[in-house]
């Protein structure tokens, strides 16, 4: 006879146990990076290789295509704080990383000039170096930071 009853955890996903998620002292050195990154966006080419490759979520109406290099991946994160008055923050959730790879989950919001809130999900790749040489901007509704102005 079947029960009705769901398996205890079921349908629910829990993160994989390990230093990035259990709060341990002890993690892998591009988490460490990554929540360096998002704390401080003006300070990430700190961590980023000559060669950065930058697919923006499209947050300002220059925002095209992958933008190349440093340079450019610093221009489009001032950008944003042009954009929102100095107002972006960007709330960490999660963070995972390995010598490759690594993601972070969070909440961006700016209070000007209009309050605005959005997932995101940002995937960056590293170099052998623990530098940032490849990033992907996802969020949940990109046009959100567009419409705030049509100058930049």
């Amino acid at each position: 006879m079947r029960s009705s009853q769901a398996a205890p955890g079921a349908g629910t996903i829990q993160p994989p146990e390990g230093p990035a998620n259990t709060g341990m002292t002890s993690q892998h050195p591009n988490v460490t990076t990554l929540r360096a990154v998002y704390t401080d966006l003006r300070a990430i080419g700190r961590y980023c290789a000559p060669t950065i490759a930058l697919h923006p979520a499209h947050h300002t109406r220059c925002d095209t295509g992958t933008l190349l290099g440093l340079d450019a991946a610093t221009a489009h994160e001032q950008a944003l704080f042009s954009l929102t008055h100095d107002t972006v923050v960007m709330e960490l959730e999660y963070v995972a990383a390995n010598d490759h790879y690594g993601v972070a989950i969070g909440l961006m919001h700016a209070e000007e000039p209009t309050p605005v809130q959005v997932p995101f999900c940002g995937v960056w790749q590293f170099d052998d170096q623990g530098r940032l040489v490849e990033h992907w901007e996802h969020d949940t509704e990109p046009t959100a930071f567009t419409a705030l102005t049509p100058d930049i």
